[in-house]
């Protein structure tokens, strides 16, 4: 059984070495801007996404709350992909971009960040996790939110292996295995 949205809300409520949980879901996808097109990496995320995996964004804002909660048409962007769509744009703050069949306003440029697990973040695209569910991902109808993968951050350096261990234990348990 996949690792789904419960999960990652049991993590952080039930794990006291945990300071914070972001989940993702990941997806590859075409991407246009006007009449440029690329096959990129979406990822629908969650605000804790930003400190749990050190990103930082350069121009902008990213998600907060309020953003998943009403899973806007917001897209944070890598600044590869920045150059790829406006690279003759001072800022792309403000500009639009499609992902499948919807349009989406770019509200923040992230820090560049280089390879991680073998694929070029700077060239990336993020979205509210629930904004990816619902025009993206979709349910599993029996598990519900299907996640790629979650990421977590322990209280502190000493408490890496305790919440290793405990959230081993609480997945085992959930998913009975």
């Amino acid at each position: 059984k996949n690792l789904v949205l419960e999960d990652a809300v049991a993590i952080s409520n039930q794990v006291p070495t945990v300071k914070k949980v972001a989940p993702q879901i990941s997806a590859n996808e075409i991407v246009q801007s006007s009449s440029k097109s690329l096959n990129i990496s979406i990822a629908g995320v969650t605000p804790e996404f930003l400190d749990v995996r050190s990103f930082e964004v350069d121009n902008g804002r990213f998600f907060l709350q309020s953003d998943i909660n009403s899973a806007r048409s917001y897209v944070v962007i890598g600044p590869d992909l920045k150059d790829e769509f406006f690279k003759n744009k001072s800022t792309a703050i403000g500009e639009k971009i499609r992902i499948k069949d919807h349009t989406y306003e770019v509200i923040g440029i992230l820090k560049p960040k280089g390879a991680v697990f073998g694929s070029n973040q700077d060239k990336n695209a993020y979205i509210p996790l629930t904004t990816m569910v619902n025009r993206i991902s979709g349910r599993d109808p029996t598990y519900g939110i299907s996640l790629s993968f979650i990421s977590v951050e322990a209280k502190n350096k000493n408490s890496t292996s305790a919440a290793k261990f405990q959230i081993t234990n609480l997945l085992r348990k959930r998913h009975k295995f």
